[in-house]
């Protein structure tokens, strides 16, 4: 049984004989052994990790698509109700014209006793009648059609396709053959009023009272015809747009079908992950060297041992991420280090700099000095003099702008000259 469940493994990380698997490489000490098997049974968790999170959102994906699929069954049930109504009252129409229908014959008949000239109106008259109750039993037929249609499709969830046309778009050889027709009884109609109009002048005032009732039940029945055929467009759009929903309807059930099939698929393969995992466990705690123990307790040194392993994988991430910032920081400190040295070259040659400026201000203040003292002396050897006659001479005029004075005069002669 067991070699049974390990041929169809869904990871074949168990193979047909067990002994390749876990032969005696497996032994108390080995730990690479341990550790590849260690290695083994943590994917086997991961994937059964992985495969819940699938199994979680297939879920939630088939209970909205539950939803939507009870959404668009009140949809349909509501235009079932709303297509029966109107059944209802097309039926009504149709009794209603039906009980009307004897009345016209008999006033027709009247027609055809009394006066001969006016029976083309009359036979016009039930022409229209006739046609208006045969578009009312084709109308009343054909909804009845897709009510059926409906009531099949809420208990079956397919697409049938009508048995009759009038969902599509009509021929254009219909189109004319029925304009034409109307054209032709519009024509009959006119002739035949022209007829009774131009007919013998002796006329009774009943006959004439007849003759308009008979126009303006004409014009109630065009009126009536326009506003069936206004219904009956309105009715092919419903039906257009319900045979969409339909399909769309059909597409999201094959949809939810996929998923509970994937859905399943995947519950399975989560199950025999987990007995596989629990027979890697077993089988490792079987081929343990040495008898002392259970199986109990060897299971609890395997569980220990992928504890430990996965607690130093974790510290070797955490490892491997400390290093890398320690990488990083000592980048920064040979950054800062570099601008250091930097700085200092720059100082060292500032400090050169301002030892010569002040090399430099020194000489100058000697040499100030120097002169200072000249003249200090200069000025006591004239302070010395004996003689009160020196005098202190004030020109009028500095001489230097004495000489710029003559030079404009010079400048203004020579532009005079030119």
């Amino acid at each position: 049984m067991f070699d049974e469940a390990c041929e169809h493994s869904p990871t074949g990380h168990i193979i047909t004989d067990p002994e390749d698997l876990l032969g005696r490489r497996y032994r108390r000490g080995n730990s690479e052994s341990v550790r590849h098997l260690s290695v083994r049974v943590r994917v086997a968790e991961e994937e059964i990790k992985k495969y819940r999170l699938q199994n979680e959102v297939l879920k939630k994906t088939v209970a909205k698509m539950t939803k939507e699929l009870c959404d668009k069954q009140c949809e349909i049930e509501s235009l079932r109700k709303a297509f029966e109504q109107q059944v209802d009252d097309l039926q009504h129409q149709l009794s209603k014209k039906e009980r009307e229908l004897p009345y016209l014959h008999s006033v027709s008949t009247f027609e055809r006793l009394t006066e001969g000239w006016d029976r083309p109106v009359s036979v016009c008259w039930n022409l229209y009648e006739l046609l208006l109750l045969k578009l009312l039993q084709d109308k009343i037929s054909k909804l009845e059609t897709v009510m059926s249609l409906l009531q099949g499709n809420a208990g079956l969830f397919k697409t049938y396709e009508p048995p009759f046309s009038f969902l599509d778009e009509p021929k254009q050889e219909t189109v004319n053959a029925e304009a034409q027709t109307d054209d032709w009884m519009l024509r009959f109609v006119q002739k035949s009023i022209n007829a009774a109009v131009a007919g013998p002048n002796v006329v009774v005032k009943p006959l004439a009272a007849n003759e308009s009732t008979n126009f303006e039940r004409c014009e109630k029945l065009t009126e009536e015809i326009a506003k069936l055929e206004n219904e009956k467009f309105f009715l092919i759009t419903q039906l257009k747009l319900t045979r969409n929903k339909l399909e769309n309807f059909e597409l999201q059930e094959a949809q939810k079908m996929s998923l509970e099939n994937r859905l399943v698929i995947l519950t399975e393969m989560n199950e025999c992950l987990v007995k596989e995992n629990e027979r890697i466990k077993e089988l490792a705690a079987s081929k343990m060297a040495g008898d002392s123990g259970t199986m109990e307790e060897k299971r609890k040194i395997i569980d220990l041992t992928l504890k430990c392993q996965a607690k130093v994988d974790e510290l070797q991430v955490e490892l491997d991420w400390k290093s890398q910032k320690l990488q990083e920081q000592l980048q920064i400190n040979r950054i800062l280090s570099t601008n250091l040295e930097n700085v200092e070259e720059q100082l060292n040659a500032g400090d050169c700099e301002v030892v010569n400026v002040i090399e430099n201000g020194a000489e100058i203040l000697k040499r100030y000095e120097n002169e200072v003292n000249e003249l200090k002396k200069k000025l006591a050897q004239y302070n010395e003099l004996p003689d009160p006659s020196v005098k202190i001479l004030h020109m009028k005029m500095n001489p230097l702008q004495t000489a710029h004075q003559e030079y404009k005069e010079f400048q203004a002669k020579k532009k005079r000259k030119l």
